[in-house]
């Protein structure tokens, strides 16, 4: 694909897998690398436009240079207990969960289905900047 015909691809698929939310972001094509910029609110946001822009430009590389808009401040206190709560909502109440800096640590023992049911809840949370996960499998 020539550099304007994958960065046109990446944008129709974005609007089509983000609703009208992929018009903010910014995509731009070199040397093989595709770079997402721009603002969304949500962490799952721009996870989601990574994802997407991957499956338009298969193996080149994608680099996520999008940020987080955070109005006001969220401190880590209430990112925690917002994890905490959107977990315990969907029976999910066997993790714990840490944060620093917006950075969430899901903590706990689980299957790997649960694990990424959690990480996904976790990054549904306002404020949130990364997720990570120190959740021991079980079988």
């Amino acid at each position: 694909m020539e550099q304007e015909n994958i960065v046109e691809k990446v944008h129709q698929a974005l609007e089509r897998g983000m609703d009208t939310r992929g018009l903010d972001i910014n995509i731009s094509y070199s040397s093989g690398v595709l770079t997402l910029q721009g603002v969304v609110d949500w962490l799952e946001e721009k996870n989601k436009a990574e994802c997407i822009a991957q499956e338009v430009v298969g193996a080149h590389k994608v680099e996520n240079a999008i940020t987080l808009a955070v109005e006001g401040h969220v401190s880590d206190q209430e990112i925690t207990a917002g994890v905490l709560d959107k977990l315990q909502e969907q029976q999910l109440e066997q993790f714990g969960a840490e944060t620093h800096d917006g950075t969430v640590s899901l903590l706990g023992h689980a299957t790997e289905k649960e694990e990424q049911k959690a990480l996904e809840l976790a990054s549904q949370v306002r404020g949130v900047k990364e997720v990570y996960s120190q959740v021991k499998h079980e079988n």
